[in-house]
């Protein structure tokens, strides 16, 4: 999106990509404050502030770049702003967050709204957003384009995080987005015409768990990026294979038919892959850079069957471990479970992950918890409903989950299945 967009001399393209960034001190604020509303309020200020700034920040060094005579009266007073309040628009996002978080610290709970509005007002510098405001509208004609993309914010959503806080500050992006629409388009007479396009990338595990304690999860709008047809899947690896060469020498289709064999177990390469790799595009990607790193190793002049079985052996030892980080339950629970299927049917029944979660120290005496449990399993992808007689279906679109339930019911089907990416890892039999 970003280079398409900004092969447009007249579109601004503003990239949100956090490193990295601790959110120990927001966890620390927000349980300081019992009230809802005032939870709510420094999430979304926070985010407002975070995002203006990120865009100045970008105007700014573009502007930079432009030659004195180039340099209009807009421009002029962005760079002059900007450089005036530098401490506070020009540090890294990570800096900046943990700036304003530092100074919020010292904010005392208020039973008083607007007394609370206005003293979070004054720490997040609400008097430099709102000039900020005018300087970024009255930079764009109606002509031109801003592009926000923002990324990357899984970074924070990983094991031992507490994920209540952190759902709740990417619920607060998502509620501000519409927001700093409203602020920056205007309305009526004073209307600024220009395009402006704010995207978020999230997750499919995490957006799933936000829609699930989001109050108004309907008002959330979203596209699905989804990778079921295989034809699809497969452009990851054909785009990358077109971008990487830069003498366009090697084609996808010469990919296919030269560097990679033709099938693994008398099963052809490709069926092989949508058969055994869960559809997203960081395990496609994930698999084939082992496999092709296993095949340099091994002097390989292309990617052997042998370098395929042992990527994949590979692959699902890395997948293993990723659904311990993201699995939303307790680490040490998800890790005595899934060590405790090593070695099982690839079908297994109710009565079986029962037992698995009672030697795995999870309530399994209540119908209800178990029901749940192993909702979580079929979210990870872990296991699979039987919908039909001895067909297994998989959840990799959320919302296809009530589906398969209802089917797996009317089946009084009470198996599942082991997906394929686990079982080398844990050794399941057939």
């Amino acid at each position: 999106l970003k280079h398409k967009y900004s092969k447009n001399i007249n579109n601004e393209v503003c990239i949100i990509k956090p490193i990295n960034f601790e959110l120990d001190g927001l966890i620390s604020l927000i349980s300081s404050l019992s009230d809802d509303f005032q939870k709510g309020f420094i999430i979304e200020t926070i985010w407002k502030f975070l995002i203006y700034t990120e865009i100045a920040n970008s105007l700014y060094y573009r502007i930079k770049e432009k030659p004195i005579y180039a340099l209009t009266d807009n421009d002029k007073e962005i760079l002059f702003f900007v450089d005036g309040h530098n401490n506070i628009v020009l540090t890294d996002f990570s800096t900046r967050l943990e700036q304003e978080l530092q100074a919020l610290a010292t904010i005392k709970e208020s039973k008083n709204q607007g007394e609370f509005r206005k003293r979070i007002s004054e720490i997040l510098h609400e008097h430099i957003l709102g000039t900020l405001k005018e300087l970024i509208t009255s930079h764009f004609s109606q002509k031109q384009k801003l592009v926000v993309l923002i990324d990357n914010l899984d970074k924070s959503w990983r094991k031992n995080s507490n994920i209540d806080i952190n759902s709740k500050f990417l619920l607060g992006l998502l509620g501000v987005v519409g927001r700093i629409s409203r602020e920056l388009k205007g309305k009526g007479q004073t209307a600024n015409v220009f395009d402006f396009n704010l995207v978020i990338f999230l997750r499919s595990d995490i957006f799933r768990y936000l829609m699930s304690v989001a109050r108004e999860p309907d008002k959330i709008e979203y596209t699905k990026l989804v990778w079921h047809d295989p034809e699809v899947f497969f452009r990851i690896i054909n785009e990358r294979i077109q971008v990487l060469n830069e003498d366009h020498r090697i084609t996808p289709t010469y990919f296919w038919k030269e560097l990679i064999c033709t099938s693994v177990n008398a099963q052809p390469i490709r069926e092989f892959l949508i058969e055994n790799i869960i559809p997203r595009p960081r395990d496609i990607i994930y698999f084939f850079t082992t496999a092709k790193n296993i095949a340099v190793t091994r002097g390989h002049t292309k990617i052997e069957e042998t370098d395929i079985v042992k990527g994949f052996r590979e692959y699902s030892n890395w997948l293993f471990t990723s659904v311990l980080v993201e699995n939303g339950i307790t680490m040490n629970q998800m890790h005595d479970f899934m060590y405790n299927l090593m070695g099982e049917n690839v079908i297994i029944t109710k009565m079986k992950i029962v037992e698995l979660m009672t030697a795995s120290e999870i309530t399994s005496s209540d119908p209800k918890k178990v029901e749940l449990f192993i909702d979580k399993l079929v979210a990870l992808t872990i296991l699979g409903r039987e919908v039909k007689k001895n067909e297994f279906q998989f959840v990799y679109d959320f919302e296809t989950e009530d589906k398969n339930k209802v089917l797996a019911k009317k089946l009084n089907s009470d198996r599942y299945k082991i997906h394929n990416a686990f079982v080398p890892y844990l050794e399941c039999v057939e």
